[in-house]
């Protein structure tokens, strides 16, 4: 929205900007383009579609035009985000302690045996080891390191999370999503359920004479 409104409302404005600063800001916009392929390569394990609008949002400039350029992308990327919210996919978590071990240098102040009683630093290293626990994904494919095994925390215990904000495009989405996964890893309750075991025969403790 601020780039429409600089194409129709602020241009009138930069007529009186010096042809040297228009020059450097062209020169400083068109410089960010000039990407190297291990950037585009991050940027296509980071997000591909976003790396597609990029590439189309440049050859529409180069071959057509900067207006025609900032249009397509806008709508791209609204397309993008639209179908983000309507398709997105949560995931079941599950907890993960993480030991983080740290090395820190202390020091103690010593009195020496001379006769002046000066005050020594001694240097002592102390390992801390500090454990805190994080969520991460059931799934493998999802999980940042997929050689950690994720359990889910108790039976009948499940998390959740959205990837994207919940809403009313996508809420069907995500109600199938659980209730499939719940009904795969739980089961229906019965009669059973919470009826004491019945037992048959009570022999009474046999206390010997002796004891």
């Amino acid at each position: 929205m601020i780039l429409v409104l600089a194409l129709y409302s602020l241009t009138a404005m930069f007529y009186y900007i010096p042809m040297a600063a228009l020059a450097g800001l062209i020169v400083h916009a068109v410089a960010n383009l000039m990407t190297p392929p291990s950037a585009l390569y991050v940027y296509w394990r980071l997000s591909p579609l976003e790396l597609l609008i990029w590439v189309a949002g440049v050859t529409v400039a180069l071959f057509v035009g900067l207006e025609t350029s900032i249009y397509t992308t806008i709508a791209l990327s609204f397309a993008l985000l639209l179908v983000r919210m309507a398709r997105s996919q949560g995931g079941f978590l599950g907890p993960v302690k993480i030991h983080r071990v740290m090395r820190r240098m202390e020091y103690e102040e010593t009195n020496s045996h001379s006769s002046t009683s000066e005050l020594h630093a001694k240097e002592k290293e102390k390992v801390v080891e500090k454990v805190r626990e994080v969520y991460l994904p059931l799934k493998k494919k999802n999980s940042p390191n997929p050689k950690i095994d994720v359990v889910a925390p108790y039976p009948g215990v499940f998390i959740y999370r959205f990837n994207e904000a919940l809403n009313y495009v996508n809420n069907a989405q995500h109600m199938d999503h659980v209730l499939s996964y719940v009904e795969a890893h739980t089961r229906r309750t019965s009669s059973n359920d919470g009826v004491p075991l019945k037992v048959s025969r009570i022999r009474p403790l046999q206390i010997p004479s002796s004891f």
